[in-house]
């Protein structure tokens, strides 16, 4: 799935959003374990403006990054959602100790 994810974020770069919005999909379906997926598709649902997709999963993102112990990519998800004034949805309890 390494290669379809790469793919997506090619198309991001390329700024053939849909593709790329499709090949994230794709890869989350397959491997839902993959935080990497949901945090670049939860930042190019911000980039659509869809605000409620983009928290959703990024806060997934951050589940499986604090779950990995890879706590600097949980921060870096967390920023986002700081930067586009959503922290204040965020679930403290799921997320507690990374904020």
């Amino acid at each position: 799935l390494w290669p379809v994810f790469y793919r997506a974020v090619c198309f991001v770069h390329l700024n053939l959003m849909d593709k790329a919005m499709a090949d994230f999909t794709f890869v989350i379906q397959n491997d839902p374990g993959m935080a990497e997926a949901f945090l670049e598709r939860g930042k190019l649902f911000f980039k659509n403006g869809n605000n409620s997709e983009a928290l959703k999963d990024l806060i997934q993102a951050v589940i499986l990054f604090k779950s990995y112990s890879r706590l600097n990519e949980a921060q870096q998800c967390l920023q986002i959602l700081r930067d586009n004034n959503l922290s204040e949805k965020i679930d403290s309890a799921a997320l507690r100790g990374i904020q």
